[in-house]
């Protein structure tokens, strides 16, 4: 029986010290992978396609069985010694670090799933707004291609009737303002929104933008363009959203392109900043 539980008790400070230890490597693992990534410590393919899509499984699932065994072993020490022994809360926590992992990469498989691969979305689909000569020569040969005719989604269907079937509403905005107020409003919406705002140019009716995302800061290219109508009694709104990446996008250009249109037609209260967008659309930058 002693023999038992010196077994026991020697498992027990074992498997919990590994499920602290656990409950320190798995955030790290996944922290390195995503912000490894967006502050250039890896590369994309190691910190997403290696130790998120191929690894991460694992990871948690070692955390989840680690948690399991330590606590069955707990229990057994509790039933023969009648005495408790170890610190129940360190596994428990192990357990449920895995759990909560798995169910986060499970969700965002549904919504890949549910979404469809569309990395490149534009309110003007039979012309789409364009990116300055610069932009074009800074992009890199891994980065996805600006022609928007040539795309087709995952079934083989041309980007503009699938984005046609999947996002209808996103088509372009008509304001009642002239071309200049119109430009200056996109301008301050963008920077609102947090876009890094590049070229603008208030001749040429157009700026560019980059927006970053929180996990592994994939950049996305924006570009903004405003016409006058035909009539010319208002302002045309235009926005292309697309991935640097050609990886699945879970729906960002797309609700990030729908956030701009639904914040554009908000007239802004800030004076300040109002002034400031009208300065640059004034004077414009390239």
């Amino acid at each position: 029986m002693d023999r038992i539980t010196s077994v026991l008790r020697t498992s027990v400070s074992v498997l919990t010290w590994w499920c602290g230890l656990l409950m320190l490597l798995v955030p790290a693992w996944f922290a390195l992978a995503s912000f490894g990534v967006k502050f250039d410590f890896i590369n994309w393919e190691l910190g997403l396609g290696v130790m998120i899509n191929q690894l991460g499984l694992s990871v948690l699932l070692t955390s989840i069985v680690s948690g399991v065994l330590a606590l069955g072993v707990i229990i057994a020490h509790r039933i023969l010694t009648k005495r408790a022994f170890g610190v129940i809360a360190t596994p428990v926590w192990a357990v449920v670090m895995g759990v909560v992992g798995i169910g986060w990469m499970t969700l965002t498989l549904d919504q890949r799933g549910e979404t469809p691969y569309l990395v490149d979305i534009s309110t003007d689909t039979q012309d789409p707004p364009g990116f300055t000569q610069s932009n074009v020569r800074r992009r890199l040969a891994s980065d996805q291609g600006l022609d928007y005719a040539t795309k087709t989604d995952a079934e083989g269907r041309a980007y503009a009737d699938a984005q046609a079937e999947y996002y209808p509403q996103l088509t372009s905005l008509y304001l009642d303002m002239d071309p200049e107020a119109a430009f200056r409003r996109a301008l301050l919406t963008a920077r609102d929104m947090g876009w890094h705002v590049g070229a603008a140019s208030h001749s040429a009716g157009m700026f560019e933008a980059t927006a970053e995302s929180f996990w592994f800061g994939f950049t996305d290219d924006i570009v903004v363009r405003v016409r006058e109508t035909e009539e010319g009694e208002g302002s045309i709104i235009d926005v292309r959203s697309l991935s640097r990446r050609e990886m699945h996008d879970l729906g960002r250009n797309a609700h990030r392109v729908a956030a701009f249109l639904e914040a554009v037609q908000v007239e802004p209260t800030d004076v300040d900043a109002w002034a400031e967008a009208g300065a640059q659309a004034g004077t414009g930058s390239e």
